[in-house]
């Protein structure tokens, strides 16, 4: 693990993966409340977390599948709450 966060590289990560919940979850037709765009966002983070995660714990770093578990379910609750923040956003300034 490096000793150095790599700032430009975490924040490109965050925001490509504001844009796939963009793209994928908020405007999906399907998502038609705030709970839809929080559980769609959700299946989002679970497979762009888990294909990262398990990707990891098969090739390159041998870690606890517990902390690879807890790894992928961050990201399904904070792909599932941004992507709530990115639907009340886009109700309350009347984009969708």
């Amino acid at each position: 693990m490096k000793n150095k966060v790599d700032r430009l590289a975490a924040i490109l990560s965050w925001l490509l993966i504001t844009w796939g919940l963009l793209i994928f979850v908020i405007s999906n037709p399907l998502v038609i409340d705030i709970w839809d765009a929080l559980s769609m966002g959700m299946i989002f983070g679970l497979i762009v977390y888990g294909i990262y995660e398990c990707t990891n714990q098969a090739l390159l770093i041998k870690r606890n599948r517990t902390l690879v578990l807890t790894d992928i379910g961050r990201g399904m609750f904070f792909c599932g709450v941004v992507s709530a923040m990115l639907w009340y956003i886009a109700q309350y300034l009347q984009i969708l």
